[in-house]
C-alpha cells in the first residue's frame, strides 16, 4: 500500500510518471495502474479467459475429419497431422492458425481415445467383472509359483549342469500347469 500512496503523492506534486517509476523502482504501467486505482501491490487478479470463437467454428470440422480417419483404420504413420488438417481446412475456406488447429486436434484426440487402452496398468483390473477383480488385482499366483520352484530346487542344491536345472524347473511348471488345467479352477470365465 505504501507504493500506491507514494505514487499518488509524487503525482500530486506534478512529477511525471517516468520520474515516478525511476524513483519507486516500478514500471510505468504499474504506476499508471496505481494512479487509476486499478491495482493493489502484491495482489494478482486473473482476468476471465477470452472466448475462442474460431476454435468453436473449426471444432466440428476437425472432429469429422478425425472420425473419418479413425473409420479408415489408417496405420499410425499415415495419421493426419495438425498441419495436414490445417491445409484441409484452408482448402475448405477456413482461415485458422496452425497453433489453434494443433490445440483442437490435441483436445479431440484426447476425447476420442480408448479409455481402457490408455489406462494406467493397475487400473485395468477395474474393467474386469467384480468376481475376477479380487483374484487378479495382485500377483499372488505368480509369487506362489516362484516359491514352489524355489522350494523344489532347494532340495537338489547342486546341479551338474544348466540342463538339469532347466529339466527340473520345466517339470515343476508342467505339473502346476496340469493341476490348474484339470483340477483346481482359479477363475471361471463363464461366471461374470
Amino acid at each position: 500500500m505504501s507504493q500506491v500512496l507514494e505514487c499518488k503523492q509524487l503525482h500530486g506534486q506534478g512529477v511525471p510518471i517516468r520520474e515516478i517509476s525511476r524513483q519507486t523502482g516500478m514500471s510505468r504501467n504499474t504506476a499508471r495502474r496505481y494512479l487509476r486505482g486499478l491495482g493493489t501491490p502484491g495482489v494478482y487478479t486473473m482476468s476471465a479467459a477470452r472466448a475462442q470463437p474460431a476454435q468453436a467454428k473449426i471444432r466440428a470440422q476437425v472432429v469429422s475429419i478425425l472420425e473419418a480417419e479413425k473409420r479408415s483404420d489408417a496405420p499410425k504413420k499415415q495419421r493426419l497431422t495438425a498441419a495436414r488438417i490445417q491445409r484441409l481446412l484452408g482448402a475448405e475456406g477456413a482461415q485458422v492458425s496452425l497453433r489453434m488447429v494443433q490445440q483442437v486436434v490435441r483436445e479431440v484426440r484426447f476425447e476420442q481415445r480408448d479409455q481402457l487402452k490408455h489406462a494406467y496398468l493397475p487400473l485395468a483390473v477395474f474393467a474386469l467383472p467384480l468376481s475376477h477383480r479380487r483374484l487378479l488385482r495382485t500377483s499372488n499366483m505368480l509369487e506362489r509359483l516362484n516359491r514352489e520352484i524355489k522350494r523344489r530346487t532347494r532340495v537338489a542344491t547342486l546341479f551338474p549342469n544348466e540342463e538339469s536345472l532347466l529339466r527340473l524347473a520345466t517339470a515343476i511348471l508342467v505339473e502346476v500347469s496340469e493341476e490348474w488345467a484339470t483340477g483346481r479352477i482359479y477363475i471361471r470365465m463363464d461366471q461374470a
